[in-house]
């Protein structure tokens, strides 16, 4: 069998539509073959009141949901690498990521390949490496 992660930051509620559509044609057209073995969020509970309710839908469900927040990953390094991101600096905006992609990898089960359904944060170089994704932003 096939296994299958989601990935979104689940910012807005098309988010949600879409994952709802992945999940019923995975489970509608391929449940022999496939199955959806986590959705991500890089956003937590209590960040935002549109994430909260959809990632409340995805718990109703029954989901296996992994929730790691990105904004509260180490906040001063993340706001400090983007004002300098700003400036031109990319290198270190790069290495806070891939810090949080290793915080990522070691919660996550593994899969035959991943859907990225929206912020390309979430995967930094390091998860390029080490897992098959197909990013749909």
């Amino acid at each position: 069998m096939r296994r299958i992660g989601i990935f979104s930051s689940f910012a807005e509620p098309a988010a949600l539509q879409l994952t709802d559509a992945v999940l019923d044609f995975v489970r509608d057209n391929y449940s022999d073959e496939a199955c959806i073995s986590f959705i991500f969020s890089n956003r937590g509970f209590d960040e935002n009141l549109t994430t909260d309710a959809l990632l409340q839908n995805l718990e109703e469900r029954g989901v296996n949901l992994v929730i790691f927040s990105a904004a509260k990953f180490k906040p001063e390094l993340r706001k400090e690498e983007k004002r300098k991101e700003k400036e031109g600096n990319n290198r270190l905006m790069r290495d806070w990521r891939n810090e949080y992609g290793e915080q990522v990898l070691g919660r996550l089960p593994p899969t035959d390949f991943d859907l990225l359904l929206g912020d390309w944060l979430i995967w930094g170089e390091n998860m390029c490496k080490t897992r098959n994704g197909l990013n749909l932003h």
